[in-house]
């Protein structure tokens, strides 16, 4: 009997440890995400006249037409003058900050969460997969005390009573799924055969309009780099997320685990032009660090402070044994477990829609929330067609200049043309000038584009 209690104090302390997350990991992801919000705010404004206003590519009316869902919210929706996306992104930036340092941390995350996906809401033809993780991570940030430490509120508060170093619920377990989410249904989708016979890492680094040079020729130059980093991605993101869950040796197993996916992104950013998504992806793993690393590090909490947390539920209620307060405890952490079956559900459905949905009774929830998500990158294979833009533009005068880049247009040379297969049918009089275009690669098509957000939205064009 006694042996049965030990196993099963020791199961409960390891699941304790397990589904729980350290408050220094939960500070540090906080900054770092305030941060990136920040200088993506910064990426957006240097554009905002031309994607966020009337005057620009996509003015509401077609918007709310073609590309927006009526259960999707935006401030920035309001009004299409240049002042008020102005006014939007200045309250975005000013929510950043307060978040990064912790100031009235909740209202903060509520305020930035709220403005990010309303931002994204009205520039929806930008969007890439990191702001789909960014704006999740937010959402599950409103449910974790993630300005217990390195914050204003919790300098403020430190008179009062001092943090917890480890807290548990729902809300960290929900959050621990949806990184975890993002590599096991990005998986499931990567059914292509590249990804099976080692050539999925040459056609991504082949993408022009993504290749990161010199690192993308270097990496393509023998054929045992792409070939053994194709089925080290797909192979981590495969048993990556199980890791989380091992409660043997947990302080260096976790810190493996969450390494490895840092690592990861670590190397999507060194050969690919992919904008803030491996610097969001790294931002949201640090909250899953363990309290392990930081002692390791010398960052200790102050004595007293190495305590449990139950979000939810004080120390005074948890001490208590009525039935009211188990009641009270359920009822507040019941939304988060509904966001995870919400979660769960969605994901399901984008490898098998036929028997996996969220019931339509409560879709526009995860609509309104945008807790939509769909992972496939690079899946079920990379893209294996793409290029580069020449736009000839022919002025008043009979002069033509390259709208795209600017400058003279290129023609092609004799020499070229006479490389090219002919085509079945001959150009007609219209047609003659785009076909003697120079199709000469630039240099670094990836370099073509001022940022990840034109890059985009010119991809979607096409």
């Amino acid at each position: 009997m006694a042996t049965l209690q030990r196993v099963g104090s020791w199961l409960k302390q390891r699941g304790r440890l397990v589904f729980g997350l350290d408050t220094r990991s939960l500070a540090v992801a906080r900054i770092s995400l305030g941060i990136i919000v920040i200088l993506d705010v910064l990426n957006r404004v240097s554009d905002y006249r031309f994607f966020y206003t009337e005057a620009g590519a996509l003015p509401r009316t077609a918007l709310l037409q073609f590309l927006q869902r009526r259960e999707h919210i935006s401030l920035f929706m309001a009004s299409g003058a240049d002042w008020w996306a102005g006014v939007c992104f200045a309250i975005e930036a000013c929510a950043a900050i307060a978040f990064l340092v912790g100031y009235r941390t909740r209202l903060a995350n509520l305020a930035l969460w709220f403005m990010v996906i309303g931002s994204h809401a009205r520039g929806s033809i930008l969007l890439q997969s990191g702001d789909v993780v960014l704006r999740l991570v937010l959402f599950w940030c409103l449910f974790l005390p993630v300005g217990a430490r390195m914050s204003v509120d919790s300098l403020r508060k430190r008179l009062v009573h001092a943090p917890p170093a480890h807290v548990l619920g729902v809300a960290t377990v929900g959050l621990q799924f949806q990184m975890a989410a993002i590599y096991i249904w990005s998986v499931l989708l990567k059914t292509g055969a590249a990804w099976r016979n080692g050539e999925a890492v040459w056609y991504a680094l082949n993408v022009d309009h993504f290749a990161k040079q010199p690192m993308a020729s270097l990496l393509l130059e023998h054929e045992v780099v792409w070939s053994t980093l194709t089925h080290m991605t797909f192979f981590y993101e495969m048993i990556g997320p199980w890791l989380l869950l091992v409660p043997f040796f947990f302080g260096p197993v976790r810190t493996f685990a969450v390494g490895g996916f840092i690592a990861l992104h670590v190397g999507f950013w060194a050969g690919l032009e992919i904008g803030l998504f491996p610097w969001i992806c790294m931002a949201g793993w640090l909250a899953l660090f363990p309290g392990w690393l930081w002692e390791k590090l010398g960052w200790c909490v102050p004595e007293g402070d190495d305590r449990e947390g139950i979000i939810g539920l004080s120390w005074a209620q948890r001490a208590g044994t009525g039935w009211m307060t188990g009641l009270r405890y359920a009822l507040s952490q019941a939304p988060a477990l509904f966001f995870i079956w919400m979660v769960f559900q969605w994901n399901m459905s984008t490898i098998d829609g036929k028997n996996w949905s969220v019931p339509s009774s409560v879709r526009w929830i995860g609509h309104t929330l945008r807790l939509d998500q769909k992972w496939n990158m690079f899946a079920p294979f990379p893209l294996k067609d793409d290029g580069w833009f020449v736009m000839p533009g022919e002025l008043v005068s009979g002069e033509f200049v390259e709208l795209w880049q600017g400058g003279p247009v290129s023609w092609a040379t004799d020499e070229e043309k006479s490389t090219w297969t002919k085509a079945t049918e001959a150009p007609s009089k219209d047609q003659e000038k785009a076909y003697a275009l120079s199709r000469a690669k630039p240099e670094v098509a990836s370099l073509m584009y001022p940022n990840q957000r034109w890059r985009k939205y010119m991809r979607n064009l096409w």
